[in-house]
């Protein structure tokens, strides 16, 4: 009996130090002004400790891939306007692929986006509310297009992402680890420590 007890012991450290060592991914799915280089949601996603994967609403399968490939790590969609619509269709797919993942969608405007089963919150100042979503209404002078670059958006996006307990107001729970940056831009991939 005493050995079966070590033994536990030993499997539930284990998988401690497995956990706590589990990588953060951070994927961003900019809007339509992406494609013309405008992405203000890529610099404020860079602010979240992890690897970070940078991209428009149409790198949402590719980018859906390559959490497939790292499904034992965590993973953080940031999301903004048209990328809220491909973000909430890759966060349902690799949530019910029993991947942890967590979407942080930014002001989704009256684009149909919507999340089903992926813990997501949603901060809008437009006049819509993401289905599905935690939907938390973020006053802003900003516009849609600079929403992501508002301070206020900001501080909650990063309470967000390193949010602890449960998904509400502006958390997402599970602690986000120290930074190792990867960064990929459009379609080229660039790794530097």
């Amino acid at each position: 009996m005493k050995t079966l007890r070590i033994c536990a012991a030993l499997i539930a450290l284990a998988c401690s130090i497995a956990s706590a060592h589990a990588a953060t991914r951070v994927y961003e799915l900019g809007g339509l002004g992406c494609g013309f280089g405008l992405n203000p949601a890529a610099a404020l996603a860079a602010k979240i400790p992890g690897t970070h994967v940078f991209g428009c609403y149409f790198d949402a399968q590719r980018f859906q891939a390559d959490a497939l490939a790292h499904r034992h790590d965590r993973i953080i969609l940031v999301t903004h306007s048209m990328g809220d619509v491909g973000g909430g269709a890759m966060a349902d797919n690799l949530c019910r692929a029993g991947v942890s993942v967590k979407m942080i969608a930014l002001d989704a405007l009256y684009t149909g986006a919507s999340v089903h089963c992926a813990p997501t919150v949603h901060f809008w100042q437009g006049g819509y509310q993401m289905p599905g979503a935690h939907n938390v209404y973020v006053p802003s002078s900003y516009g849609h297009i600079a929403f992501p670059s508002d301070p206020a958006v900001q501080a909650k996006v990063l309470a967000a992402a390193g949010g602890g307990g449960k998904i509400y107001a502006s958390h997402i729970h599970h602690r986000v680890h120290a930074p190792i940056r990867a960064h990929v831009r459009s379609h080229a991939v660039h790794h530097h420590a």
